[in-house]
């Protein structure tokens, strides 16, 4: 924050097949550029330096609430987006924005971390990076930045830069967008029925699904899902266990107005299944599921036919 801070399976996927049959370049840094290839020369290697001297000098003007300095390390036509995206062009602007944000909030220590930076021309560099503030006597990570800088006269300028917030665990729950999943449901096909209880775990955290069997001439059955979030790839992932003691995990991704989960299992004979699953936001009382490129040992089973399942209470 330059400135505004200063600066299964699935959750179906077991219960419902088993319901209605079948089985289911990174960049590189700079240092690490040199140990690919040649030695960088010495201009360029002066230019790096240049460029991290001026994240610094960055640093120095917040520490010190200059907003003239700081601004002037912009080109004259240079543009900043905040990370509430309010967008300031120019010295004159970005200085009064600068100097109201050091007014409101005063001087704050702040580390603005280069994680990337390139350097495509010999007068035009780019930097990709995580801002920290210190928040009661911890540096913490705040806003994520990514920025252009141009040299001009011999001076390295900040051309454009952005920022975006790093939104805390703390305040924000990632596994809110499936909130809908929240209560009891129940789905029935060809005289089988499958209901399913979904709830919050205390801490909410992770959301158990509870999901209770019943096929004509077959004993009834309880099986389990855990539905929790990868930090690493940021997204929904789950584990589903059957009562025949089979599991499986399933990762999630959004679509238009779907989700879409990549599932894996083991049976209790130790056969893989594999499976896309595909639910389809209809309103908030059901929505559609569907399981297509099933495989069973890495042969095809064929896809499911799309199944209703609605809400009975939330």
């Amino acid at each position: 924050m330059f400135a505004s801070k200063i600066l299964n399976v699935s959750v179906l996927t077991a219960s419902l097949l088993s319901a209605i049959g079948g089985q289911p370049a990174l960049c590189r840094s700079p240092q690490a550029e040199a140990h690919a290839g040649a030695a960088i020369p010495k201009s360029a290697k002066n230019d790096e330096a240049a460029v991290k001297a001026q994240l610094s000098a960055l640093k120095a003007c917040v520490l010190n609430g200059n907003a003239k300095a700081m601004a002037n390390l912009w080109t004259e036509d240079g543009r900043y987006i905040d990370d509430q995206g309010n967008a300031f062009q120019g010295r004159a602007s970005l200085e009064k924005n600068f100097g109201d944000v050091f007014q409101q909030d005063g001087k704050r220590q702040v580390e603005i971390v280069a994680e990337t930076l390139r350097m495509p021309s010999g007068n035009v560099a780019l930097i990709d990076g995580i801002v920290k503030c210190k928040e009661g006597g911890e540096v913490v990570p705040a806003t994520r930045y990514s920025m252009v800088l141009v040299k001009q006269k011999g001076d390295w300028l900040i051309s454009s830069a952005t920022e975006t917030p790093i939104l805390s665990t703390a305040t924000l729950n990632p596994l809110q967008p499936l909130d809908w999943l929240i209560g009891d449901w129940s789905a029935v096909r060809d005289g089988a029925t499958v209901t399913m209880k979904a709830e919050w775990v205390p801490s909410k955290n992770f959301i158990q699904c509870r999901y209770d069997i019943k096929k004509p001439n077959e004993p009834d059955r309880t099986e389990m899902q855990i539905i929790g979030w990868d930090p690493r790839e940021q997204r929904p992932v789950s584990w589903t266990f059957d009562s025949s003691g089979g599991w499986g995990q399933g990762k999630w991704s959004r679509g238009h107005e779907q989700w879409v989960v990549d599932a894996s299992g083991v049976e209790r004979d130790g056969s893989v299944t594999t499976s896309t699953n595909i639910y389809s936001d209809t309103d908030a009382n059901d929505f559609s599921w569907q399981s297509v490129n099933r495989r069973l040992d890495g042969i095809s089973v064929g896809d499911t036919v799309p199944l209703k399942v609605q809400r009975v209470a939330k």
